[in-house]
């Protein structure tokens, strides 16, 4: 197997951004069908979803990797750049449809639901990184600064028999990943 590229970690964000908004847009279409029944907004919200959900898995060919070596922290860390794209492309589609009323008077309105929804989520992950677990997250971070977030990752292999680098390297799975679980006493060989 080989590592992860840079191409292949910018379309991993590319494909995830598209996905976070493409779960706002569709999550927002209910929201502007409760707000006066606007059914534009609605379907607008549909629209672009389907939109963004068709880029989402166009996008799957060339992003499949195993995620068996990515840790909680680097996860966190590349969700957050991921949610932080996202609500930069809503601000950029506020900016553009306000002033010009692209879509008359209703595109707006759904991208402000969407850029409210993008930016809770976005700002609810940025506390829970940087302010209430901060060491927990530090490690990653500077990996992430550094260009080495995706470093322990490895694509996938075509052929779908491609096992995960813990597999491969002779690691035991852990209880909860298949393997037995353990009586309470330590693994041999690991006197302390």
């Amino acid at each position: 197997m080989t590592p992860v590229t840079r191409t292949q970690a910018f379309l991993l964000n590319v494909r995830y951004t598209f996905g976070y908004l493409a779960g706002a847009c569709l999550l927002s279409a209910p929201l502007q069908l409760v707000r006066d029944w606007h059914f534009i907004d609605a379907l607008l919200s549909l629209l672009y979803g389907g939109v963004c959900v068709v880029i989402f898995f166009a996008l799957v060919p060339f992003t499949r990797i195993d995620w068996a070596g990515m840790r909680l922290p680097e996860y966190k860390i590349f969700e957050l750049a991921v949610i932080r794209n996202a609500f930069i492309l809503c601000i950029l589609g506020l900016i553009v449809t306000v002033p010009g009323r692209i879509f008359v008077e209703h595109g707006s309105q759904f991208l402000w639901t969407v850029t409210v929804l993008m930016g809770f989520s976005y700002f609810s992950l940025k506390v829970q990184t940087f302010l209430i677990f901060p060491e927990f997250y530090r490690d990653a971070i500077q990996r992430k600064k550094e260009g080495r977030l995706f470093e322990d990752i490895e694509v996938e292999e075509a052929d779908g028999d491609a096992q995960p680098a813990a597999a491969r390297e002779g690691a035991t799975p852990s209880p909860g990943n298949g393997a037995p679980e353990s009586d309470g006493a330590p693994p041999a060989g690991d006197g302390g």
